[in-house]
């Protein structure tokens, strides 16, 4: 009896991850809607990540990523913390863009030392309205 197995070419393994905690959003609330086509948006990170990327889509399953940021983390004076606040403007600076008016929704993925990616945040949403202004704006 020849028994032959069903092998494929090509085994999909997912990348290594970082196993630190990925970034935790803290704002804009969802499903806040912002008063900026540049809102502003915060995050709390722990010391082990040297940055963050951040995603933004107009749909739930960023099936079409529209924008994305890179910030790194930014230590606070006087030594280590359990977690990190930070806020970055959800668009880079030196840049015209803006968010269009409309549903957004943001994730994080945290990047570590070593170059490996965290697990991507919980997902988020906030509205843009089509009276938002133009400059980021903080958010609370």
């Amino acid at each position: 009896m020849d028994a032959t197995l069903d092998v494929p070419d090509v085994i999909d393994v997912p990348p290594p991850r970082c196993t630190v905690a990925p970034p935790r959003l803290v704002a804009p609330l969802s499903p806040y809607r912002v008063v900026s086509q540049r809102p502003l948006v915060r995050y709390a990170v722990t010391q082990q990540l040297r940055s963050v990327e951040l995603e933004f889509a107009r749909t739930r399953d960023f099936a079409r990523v529209v924008h994305t940021r890179t910030a790194p983390v930014e230590l606070p004076d006087g030594g280590a913390t359990a977690t990190i606040p930070q806020m970055v403007s959800a668009l880079p600076d030196g840049t015209e863009q803006q968010l269009a008016p409309g549903a957004w929704f943001w994730r994080a993925r945290g990047v570590c030392s070593d170059g490996l990616r965290t697990e991507d945040s919980a997902t988020w949403q906030f509205r843009v309205p089509a009276n938002a202004v133009g400059e980021p704006l903080a958010v609370r």
